[in-house]
């Protein structure tokens, strides 16, 4: 009951600020993080980290960090990024920038735009339908102008990136806490899933 009145509270939150600039093809997911546009961008989505698919030291390095094979990260990595590929490539965004990426002109250093992307997501993820059915509970679904960072985490699918900070970051550890006690996503119990954790 509490996860389910938290969700909707700090996701109506999240979903309150407005974007800074017209709506833009998401063409392609790199990954679970970062984002290619049809203008050319590429986006790392602002406080958010999901595991990695494509460099083998950092597949190593999250291999020790999380306590899981490197296959299982991988794997893990491939799911996030198919999550998010459903969510948003081939639609419409819209990015909204945080203020404390604004002294580096809102880019990391590899130069991908730092952002959290808006859409309209008609119908809440499978993973929090299925969550709450299980447990008999309702909860109102805000459809327009969803934050997908927030969306990632709060699914199971990417952990809070803490290294820097964000406007949104005690709400996304928030996110990640009953993520994680409720078992979603890379979160599940199941240990005959090979990209769980």
């Amino acid at each position: 009951m509490m996860f389910r009145c938290l969700f909707f509270l700090c996701f109506t939150f999240l979903c309150s600020v407005q974007a800074s600039e017209k709506s833009v093809l998401v063409t392609r997911a790199v990954d679970g993080d970062t984002l290619l546009l049809e203008d050319g961008r590429r986006i790392r989505l602002i406080g958010i980290d999901t595991p990695e698919i494509h460099d083998e030291e950092k597949l190593r390095k999250e291999s020790e960090f999380y306590g899981k094979d490197v296959d299982k990260v991988r794997t893990m990595g491939e799911k996030s990024k198919a999550f998010v590929q459903g969510l948003v490539v081939g639609k419409k965004v819209k990015l909204e920038y945080d203020i404390f990426n604004a002294t580096n002109a809102h880019k990391d250093k590899y130069g991908r735009t730092l952002a959290y992307i808006k859409f309209d997501c008609k119908k809440p993820p499978q993973e929090l339908l299925e969550y709450f059915k299980a447990r008999g509970l309702t909860f109102q679904w805000k459809k327009e102008d969803v934050i997908l960072n927030a969306l990632i985490v709060q699914c199971g699918y990417a952990r809070v990136f803490n290294k820097f900070h964000f406007k949104y970051k005690d709400q996304f550890k928030q996110f990640e806490k009953e993520a994680k006690k409720n078992h979603l996503g890379m979160w599940k119990l199941d240990n005959t899933d090979p990209g769980n954790f």
